[in-house]
């Protein structure tokens, strides 16, 4: 396409730019051509081993292809660098959760609630990962108890309303 010989053609100039890694690593993945996407991610974790963006977005290439002890790989290693990151945990939990691990799934969560007190996305996911595993008694419990805590936000509302009608 346009985009990816106008990609390719910037980084002759600049080998290893990250934005356009990303992009282009962005393109080929919704080209189905994941190889070439996870050698974009992976050009980035070379030059730059600390850019978490990179890990995470080779893991998600790997879920997308339900390859999830393979996606695990690069989340874990990104939490080694940078060990409380949010998206990190959430996308660890959600990796869990599709392995059926459904105690290491809310343990990234609880460990994400822990290191971002103020952060929602947390709970939420752990109401998720109830959900993923049938339990729904524990998750609008759960949605309940966020209720006093967050008594103003939508999500809570829309969440309990869907399970309440399930």
């Amino acid at each position: 396409t346009a985009s990816e010989e106008k990609l390719n053609l910037l980084l002759e100039k600049k080998a290893d730019y990250p934005p356009a890694l990303q992009v282009l690593a962005k393109l080929y993945a919704k080209q189905n051509k994941i190889a070439k996407a996870a050698d974009c991610y992976q050009r980035v974790i070379e030059t730059r081993p600390k850019t978490i963006w990179a890990y995470l977005g080779l893991s998600s290439l790997w879920r997308a292809d339900s390859h999830y002890q393979r996606a695990q790989s690069p989340l874990e290693k990104a939490l080694s660098i940078r060990p409380n990151h949010l998206g990190v945990l959430l996308n660890l939990a959600t990796v869990a959760c599709e392995q059926r691990n459904y105690e290491q799934a809310l343990s990234y969560c609880e460990r994400a609630s822990t290191a971002h007190p103020k952060q929602l996305g947390p709970e939420l996911k752990k109401n998720e990962i109830f959900k993923s595993f049938h339990r729904l008694k524990d998750a609008t419990t759960h949605l309940k108890q966020l209720l006093k805590d967050y008594p103003n936000e939508p999500q809570i509302f829309l969440r309990l309303g869907r399970l309440e009608r399930q």
